[in-house]
């Protein structure tokens, strides 16, 4: 083997400035104080490593280590290849009682890539982001359709009265929330998502009626003239929960996920709005009798970017016995 070359201090402020742009590194514990770390300018050429003989690496250099002063760096350049990848610059450096192995390959120096070992700092900085990550609110947005489930008449109303149109009764939510992980590790999580969502539910009717507030109930009543649209609008604040499961790939990306849990939530207001053959809009603002306080099951699934949830009512749109017996089941995509 061909002597070992003591670099000088040229090398060292080579060493001190490739600091600047840290790259991947592998850092082996031995026991509570002792560590070696292996760095390399990118994950590919950290794979590489896996070429290289460490073991007699490893051997040659501690060898020599006994003699070395603290804060001296030495450096074996092999160019036969016999023991090492021809052309490879291995760089051990001794500091604070820590083993540095600074791997370079290629021909030009510029890719030479090494700073000091800072354990500490590094954990500092993974906790800093995993916590802020935790806790990052999301905002996201929910369409979808919506219709009712449940009686499909009830006393004083004929179910024809208040049928949906299917493609006109669409759902909308804009929510705010947090996902916190309960267990996490490169492979899965379990978390819990909770927060605040503002959600739109309207049910948009085939038949010629308009939703109006009687004396003691409401009323689907046929409208005199033809009408172009007539739909309720129910608009809630609500308040989610639901634990979360994913699944996660080898690049770190959400493969999977899947959710159950529930809601509940508070009317702000609702609605009926009119149109007419030549374009005249009408809004009657108003309760309708309907149930103030919201509450039901809702549910997500995912497969990478692409997320599906439905939310079932667990109550009646209406109070008892001022309204049909009915119930809001909305699914879509959140985006």
């Amino acid at each position: 083997m061909k002597m070992l070359t003591i670099l000088t201090s040229l090398l060292c402020a080579h060493v001190a400035t490739a600091a600047i742009n840290p790259a991947d590194s592998l850092i082996i514990r031995f026991g509570k104080a002792s560590r070696v770390a292996i760095y390399a300018p990118t994950k590919g050429q950290l794979k590489e490593i896996t070429k290289y003989d460490l073991n007699r690496i490893v051997n040659d250099m501690v060898s020599k280590l006994d003699s070395v002063p603290e804060g001296q760096v030495y450096a074996v350049n092999e160019q036969n290849g016999k023991r090492y990848l021809r052309d490879t610059l291995i760089v051990v450096e001794k500091t604070d009682g820590n083993v540095t192995v600074t791997v370079k390959t290629g021909e030009s120096s510029d890719n030479t890539n090494s700073y000091s070992n800072q354990p500490s700092d590094r954990k500092t900085r993974r906790n800093r982001n995993y916590s802020s990550n935790n806790w990052r609110v999301s905002t996201d947005f929910h369409f979808g359709l919506n219709t009712w489930t449940g009686a499909t008449s009830t006393p004083r109303y004929n179910g024809a009265s208040y049928e949906l149109d299917p493609l006109g009764s669409r759902y909308a939510a804009l929510s705010f929330t947090q996902n916190p992980a309960i267990v996490r590790n490169s492979k899965l999580k379990i978390s819990i998502r909770y927060g605040l969502q503002i959600a739109w539910n309207n049910f948009m009717f085939q038949e010629n009626v308009k939703v109006e507030r009687g004396p003691d109930v409401v009323a689907f009543a046929t409208y005199p003239s033809h009408l172009t649209k007539s739909k309720l609008t129910v608009c809630n604040l609500e308040l989610p929960f639901v634990p979360q499961f994913s699944v996660y790939n080898n690049s770190r990306k959400r493969a999977f996920n899947i959710g159950f849990g529930g809601f509940v939530g508070y009317r702000l207001d609702s609605y009926t709005k009119i149109k007419l053959d030549n374009g005249d809009k009408f809004h009657d603002h108003n309760s309708f009798y309907l149930n103030n306080l919201q509450y039901g099951l809702q549910g997500n699934i995912g497969i990478a970017n692409l997320n599906f949830f439905v939310k079932y009512n667990l109550n009646n749109s209406f109070q008892d016995g001022r309204g049909p017996a009915v119930r809001p089941l909305s699914f879509g995509i959140t985006i």
